[in-house]
C-alpha cells in the first residue's frame, strides 16, 4: 500500500507537466509566447505584432491563463499579459535546442 499514494503523487505530476506541454503546443500560442518574452503586453500591442484575428487571440490568451503559462492584470481599459512562469521560456529555448532552431534573441540582442 504505500506505493499507491506515490504513484498517485507522480502521476498528478506528470498530468500538471502534461497540461503546461499541451497549453503551449500550438503555433499561435508560441507565437504569443515570443511577443511575451520581454516583458508584458496589451492585447491591442498583441493583436498589432501578431495580425491574428480577434476571437484567435482571445481564445488562445484564455487558455494560457486559465492553464497558468501567462497572467494578466487589467490597468483602465487595458488588459496586460506577460509570461507567468520563466522556466516556460527556457523550455521553448530547449525545445529550440532539440529541433536545432536558433535561438530567439530578445529586443536589442543581435543574432
Amino acid at each position: 500500500m504505500p506505493r499507491r499514494p506515490r504513484h498517485s503523487e507522480e502521476l498528478h505530476r506528470l498530468q500538471r507537466a502534461t497540461a503546461v506541454l499541451k497549453s503551449i503546443a500550438h503555433p499561435v500560442r508560441l507565437q504569443i509566447i515570443e511577443a511575451l518574452r520581454d516583458g508584458e503586453l496589451t492585447v491591442t500591442a498583441l493583436y498589432q505584432a501578431l495580425g491574428l484575428p480577434q476571437s484567435t487571440m482571445s481564445q488562445q490568451l484564455g487558455m494560457m491563463r486559465h492553464s497558468g503559462v501567462l497572467a494578466a492584470r487589467r490597468a483602465g481599459n487595458q488588459v496586460y499579459y506577460r509570461i507567468a512562469r520563466p522556466q516556460i521560456l527556457q523550455l521553448l529555448r530547449c525545445v529550440r535546442a532539440c529541433t536545432g532552431e536558433p535561438a530567439v534573441p530578445r529586443r536589442g540582442e543581435g543574432r
